[in-house]
């Protein structure tokens, strides 16, 4: 597990969190639950989070921000959409010029 460790963490400990309602005695609850679980995350998980942190902002800025697999599977969309735009345009004028004129 790389990231989001403390809500995969509280999800698994405590699994009945959906039922909790929108008041002071179960806001209460869910802190008290937090700080557990914030207890049992190994630190050197934290560590190695923190330590990747230059490498994901890197990645970032390197995707202009976008998520990098997303990004990169638009880009090869476009690559698709622009040779079959390429292929059809050509064919169109290759049959209108050849065939009919």
């Amino acid at each position: 597990m790389y990231g989001g460790t403390l809500k995969y963490e509280l999800y698994r400990l405590y699994s009945t969190l959906h039922g909790l309602k929108d008041n002071t005695a179960d806001i209460e609850i869910l802190t008290a639950r937090i700080s557990e679980v914030w207890e049992w995350i190994d630190q050197a998980h934290v560590q190695k989070l923190v330590a990747s942190i230059p490498v994901r902002l890197d990645t970032c800025r390197d995707a202009w921000g976008w998520y990098k697999k997303y990004l990169l599977g638009a880009l090869q969309l476009l690559n698709v959409l622009f040779f079959f735009y390429f292929f059809f345009f050509f064919f169109f004028f290759f049959f209108f010029f050849f065939f009919i004129l």
